[in-house]
């Protein structure tokens, strides 16, 4: 088996990063994290988070004042589930960060 770790920064200022972490065997994505984390209140905040706890691959909205929201994936291979993941948060990490802010500023 093989682990892999890494963070990708995706905003120039050093406040948003892709958290990546995955566990594979003869290329075989066995289970993975997938993370978007932004910086906020002087600490890294999960924003939205792909995994495979609980045996399945899924996707947690994390709020801000509430407990995440779990989606199930509709792909049931991992490799194709963890590529989708950092695609999606790749394309999309803007989006989930303004809604986060946005979440947090009518929460106040």
């Amino acid at each position: 088996m093989r682990e892999i770790s890494y963070l990708y920064e995706l905003s120039l200022g050093g406040v948003d990063r892709l958290r990546v972490e995955a566990t594979l065997a003869r290329g075989e994505v066995k289970n993975f994290v997938v993370q978007y984390e932004a910086f906020f209140g002087e600490q890294w905040r999960p924003i939205i988070r792909y995994d495979t706890a609980h045996g399945f691959a899924h996707r947690d909205i994390c709020h801000a004042a509430r407990p995440p929201e779990k989606q199930l994936l509709l792909l049931t291979d991992y490799n194709d589930a963890f590529t989708f993941a950092i695609d999606d948060i790749l394309a999309f990490w803007q989006r989930y960060r303004l809604a986060y802010e946005e979440e947090r500023s009518n929460d106040k």
